[in-house]
């Protein structure tokens, strides 16, 4: 009994072994039809990881230009070369100091239109406020580009500043129906009671 039992179990190893040796000459005819397609499939691997490497590297070097050239703006805002070397590194930063330290309205103009999403904003609002403050000065009212503000932080202002706008050329009720549009709740919402409370608009 255990002869037949040895017998039996040599005779599965053999299959065993057969099934192994059987499925190494299927992965090598396989391997053998597709090497080509295989080593492409690796070339493009390594490919990407090289292209990750580069790029990774290339952007901390970006980003370290961008702050060492902003830094030297902060130190001096005269230097024509740190400015150039930022706006290289990254407009989007460069568009940000620029904003910061705009002075006319061809700047905040020009930014109107930076990929900066937050500089496109503020500078949007800086220009509808100048030029509704320069149509006051002057005894006219223009709130269409203040009207025209996006974002929600920014839109509370500007209704504020067109209420504000529609008093001093007596829209009261114009100045009422804006300060109804201010979202609830609002940072400026001090501001718009007070203004309620006080009665500043003519009734």
């Amino acid at each position: 009994m255990s002869l037949k039992q040895n017998l039996k179990t040599i005779k599965q190893e053999f299959d065993q072994d057969e099934k192994m040796l059987e499925n190494a000459f299927r992965l090598e005819i396989l391997a053998r039809r597709y090497r080509r397609y295989l080593i492409a499939i690796a070339v493009i691997l390594v490919a990407i990881g090289v292209w990750y490497g580069v790029s990774h590297y290339l952007k901390a070097q970006h980003t370290h230009q961008a702050t060492a050239a902003y830094a030297k703006l902060l130190e001096d805002s005269t230097d024509s070369e740190a400015l150039k070397a930022l706006e290289k590194a990254s407009v989007e930063l460069y568009d940000l100091y620029r904003y910061s330290n705009a002075n006319e309205d061809e700047v905040f103009q020009s930014l109107t239109h930076s990929k900066n999403e937050l500089v496109r904003i503020l500078a949007t609002y800086e220009l509808a406020s100048i030029e509704a403050g320069k149509a006051d000065k002057e005894g006219k009212l223009n709130t269409a580009n203040l009207d025209a503000t996006p974002n929600y932080p920014l839109k509370d202002f500007a209704l504020l500043q067109e209420a504000f706008l529609l008093f001093n050329h007596h829209q009261a009720q114009n100045a009422r129906d804006k300060l109804l549009l201010v979202s609830q709740p609002s940072i400026l919402q001090e501001e718009v009671d007070n203004l309620r409370h006080y009665q500043i608009f003519e009734k």
